[in-house]
């Protein structure tokens, strides 16, 4: 994509989430009371063996919702320039259909139409969920009394009587969103694509959705099609031309190591979150790990240069309090030890994140259960070539 067409996308990005903020907070703000309300239960020694293993699992299915919810508007709000992936849509428009269902008044049911094929799309991600963002969100407006929103997925074969412009015969994935909404007036149909072009002044709409649909569309090679009747509803259906991606090489297989202990290895953990920081410790201890712990970068490679040939493994968060990110720390302590081990976490940076190149370590997205933390940890010390094992 250009650079003239990111810019519709970053103007909106603020928009978007200004607009789904008090819907998101309401939504993380239920998880919460579900959470507090449980461990309170739990706290106060009110429940038989059997009650408190059921009422641990609500609290962290709660968690588990909440941290999609999350991640979902990080997708939404990332910063950096994404580059051109292969992208297979079905999962990502599942997901964007799942945080908007949440948010949006409860008067609008979602439905959901999938086809079992895989269906690749080459071209940003984030672009993709822009578009699904915007054409959800007009047909919610639509709807002020309530109403129904089907989204589908499927494979459409374009014959050549259907070109237009310098669009391509082929095959294309088609993702439509129909509504059952007011519909689009006739004399109106030509405008909706201009910029700053808006029916809902009074909702502060800014008019620039619908032109940001038709950017991404062109700009990745597709085309809209419109179908709408007043007081009936509406249909917008994209096409994206449909790839093949090469099937993955599959990895080779390794024994599963023992899930005895981890005795022997010790772990430099660096996180400024104390809470964090003492929760994860005791997890890794638990589990036979020996664990130095720092809350910064610059107490981090103070205990390194006390004793580097002790550490196995680091475990660093990516934004620390103070001048030195996580990535900054492990690039220092390679220097020493090229071979060391590194995972880093976050609950704010995505694994793609321009910003802190992973270079070939471990990510691990927060909130993360115990059991990937350790898998994680048992995972990096299994010999490798880059570590000389």
């Amino acid at each position: 994509m250009d650079e003239l067409s990111r810019f519709p996308i970053e103007s909106q990005k603020m928009e978007m989430v200004g607009r789904l903020a008090s819907s998101i907070i309401h939504d993380l703000n239920n998880l919460l009371t579900v959470i507090q309300l449980n461990a309170s239960l739990i706290e106060g020694g009110l429940l038989e063996a059997e009650e408190t293993v059921t009422v641990a699992g609500k609290i962290g299915s709660a968690c588990e919702r909440a941290s999609d919810l999350t991640r979902n508007v990080l997708n939404l709000a990332r910063r950096g320039t994404e580059e051109m992936r292969d992208v297979e849509i079905r999962g990502l428009v599942a997901a964007m259909a799942r945080l908007l269902e949440s948010l949006v008044a409860k008067k609008v049911a979602f439905d959901l139409q999938f086809t079992n094929e895989e269906l690749w799309v080459r071209g940003v991600a984030g672009a993709f969920e822009q578009v699904l963002m915007n054409l959800i969100l007009n047909a919610v407006d639509a709807m002020p009394r309530g109403g129904h929103i089907t989204i589908s997925c499927g494979v459409r074969a374009v014959a050549d009587r259907e070109l237009l412009n310098d669009f391509e015969a082929g095959e294309y994935v088609a993702i439509t969103v129909t509504d059952t909404g007011c519909g689009i007036a006739p004399e109106l149909r030509d405008r909706i694509f201009e910029p700053f072009f808006t029916t809902r002044q009074a909702s502060g709409g800014t008019g620039m959705g619908l032109y940001t649909v038709d950017r991404v569309v062109r700009s990745h090679r597709g085309r809209i099609d419109l179908v709408s009747e007043v007081d009936r509803g509406t249909a917008f259906t994209v096409l994206f031309p449909r790839i093949r991606p090469a099937a993955p090489v599959p990895p080779a297989t390794a024994g599963l190591e023992p899930q005895t202990n981890g005795s022997k290895h010790t772990v430099l953990l660096v996180e400024d979150d104390a809470g964090v920081r003492t929760l994860t410790r005791d997890i890794l201890e638990r589990n036979g790990f020996l664990v130095m712990d720092a809350e910064t970068g610059r107490d981090a490679i103070a205990l390194w240069n006390a004793d580097p040939a002790r550490i196995d493994v680091v475990v660093a968060d990516l934004v620390l309090a103070g001048d030195l990110t996580g990535t900054d720390v492990a690039h220092q302590l390679r220097s020493d030890k090229p071979g060391i081990a590194v995972i880093y976490m976050s609950g704010f940076v995505t694994a793609d994140d321009d910003q802190f190149p992973l270079d070939g370590a471990t990510f691990l997205s927060k909130p993360f259960a115990p059991s990937a933390l350790v898998r994680a940890v048992r995972d990096s010390l299994k010999p490798s070539p880059q570590r000389g094992g």
